[in-house]
């Protein structure tokens, strides 16, 4: 089982003020966050960054890709290099990143890309060769809901928190429905089995695929999955856990 570690605080602050909304809320300085995400098996995991940049010159509200560190595979063989891919949700395309000797690049290019992701964006990260961890640090979203829109079709989102969310209290403009087909659901991968646990929108609530009642289980900091809006588009609406 991956254990993401979070660390939060502020300037002159504890990073305890973050299970206190009231004193939160009050806060005059950017509350920061610092997570590690360890990365156990070599191929797929679905990762998210939940932080702003604290860079100056960066558009307010987004992440630079080149700020994702960690204990990675760099390397100008891309066959030997760790990767990260973003799906566009309209056109269903992903853009693959190599992290190669000059930082992360576009396929296709020569640079270190500019290009930026931001809280609510899920991120499929290729491990190569060894196990590591993704190191990753910012401003902490202090909004009370963060609303993403979802096209029909495959969307590759996330937790926008630094702290774990309960599916059941995914929220927004959903299709819930008890025949299965007409129903909006996620799948969330297991960075270990690497396997996809499917849940779906019911009229009694969200339903982990074989069971009969609303789940329990949570989308941990730092964590993306995927979600299959069917019918229309929509958005699906996350409040903050803290």
């Amino acid at each position: 089982m991956t254990t993401r570690t979070l660390l939060t605080g502020a300037t002159v602050l504890s990073s305890l003020l973050l299970l206190n909304a009231p004193l939160f809320a009050a806060v005059e300085s950017d509350v920061v966050g610092y997570a590690k995400v360890p990365v156990e098996n070599i191929g797929y995991d679905i990762v998210a960054v939940p932080f702003a940049t604290l860079s100056d010159g960066v558009v307010d509200g987004v992440f630079p890709i080149q700020e994702i560190e960690g204990t990675l595979s760099q390397n100008n063989r891309e066959t030997f290099a760790d990767k990260l891919m973003t799906l566009d949700p309209v056109t269903k395309q992903y853009t693959t990143y190599i992290y190669k000797s000059v930082g992360w690049v576009k396929e296709g290019e020569t640079e270190a890309t500019k290009d930026v992701v931001s809280p609510g964006m899920g991120l499929f990260f290729s491990k190569a060769r060894q196990a590591g961890e993704i190191v990753v640090s910012g401003k902490v979203d202090d909004a009370e809901t963060v609303s993403i829109p979802l096209e029909v079709g495959f969307n590759l989102v996330s937790n926008p928190y630094p702290a774990a969310i309960k599916i059941a209290d995914l929220q927004g403009e959903l299709s819930a429905n008890d025949r299965l087909s007409f129903a909006d659901s996620i799948m969330v991968l297991d960075p270990v089995t690497k396997r996809y646990s499917t849940y779906y929108l019911k009229k009694a609530g969200w339903i982990k695929e074989g069971e009969a009642d609303p789940t329990e289980d949570v989308i941990n900091a730092c964590q993306g999955f995927y979600f299959t809006k069917v019918r229309t588009a929509g958005t699906v609406e996350f409040k903050r856990p803290y």
